[in-house]
């Protein structure tokens, strides 16, 4: 299956979701989330939705740090969880196929992490020196006008934004659990 962002249907978490959790403290809120999750099977192809250039691509074997980032000029789109098949530097136009759908090796459900930040950022330890922004978490006490000044931007205003632009309307719709 091919996807872009504008194809997404349910995610499982939003931007500064109330009931996200890392799986690495056993269900403990330790972290608000900067982007949309959404769920999909491993091996499902992303593609991209805007032009512009690869700033960052990162494969790594536990997939939590794999990941790609595409400024277009506006914002830095952040596509999390996949096997980046573009390359830092590279040009990236709509319709490319910029990464593939990972496992997780903890079981973690398969997923594509998305985010939008206004800053041309070149990897996910960009917002501050103590390590506990990134670029899909920010510290459980931090609020969204908090991520603002960092530059990050709710996914679906964008997103809906960059549609209406095209003439087209965009939707999402959040699974609660």
């Amino acid at each position: 299956m091919r996807i872009s962002v504008f194809d997404m249907g349910t995610c499982s978490y939003g931007y500064f979701s109330q009931d996200y959790r890392t799986p690495s403290k056993k269900g403990e809120k330790v972290a608000n989330h900067l982007g949309m999750d959404f769920t999909y099977a491993v091996g499902t192809v992303i593609i991209s939705h805007v032009d512009g250039t690869c700033l960052f691509a990162n494969n790594e074997a536990t997939n939590w740090n794999s990941y790609c980032f595409i400024w277009n000029e506006s914002y830095t789109h952040i596509f999390g969880h996949i096997e980046p098949k573009v390359s830092k530097d590279g040009a990236v136009k709509v319709g490319d196929v910029i990464g593939v759908i990972k496992s997780f090796p903890d079981g973690t459900t398969s997923h594509l992490h998305y985010g939008v930040n206004r800053n041309k950022i070149a990897d996910f330890g960009h917002a501050d020196k103590s390590g506990k922004w990134g670029w899909g978490r920010c510290p459980v006490d931090k609020t969204t006008s908090d991520a603002d000044k960092y530059g990050w931007s709710d996914p679906r205003m964008v997103l809906a934004s960059m549609a209406l632009a095209k003439g087209k309307i965009y939707s999402v719709k959040l699974k609660h659990k």
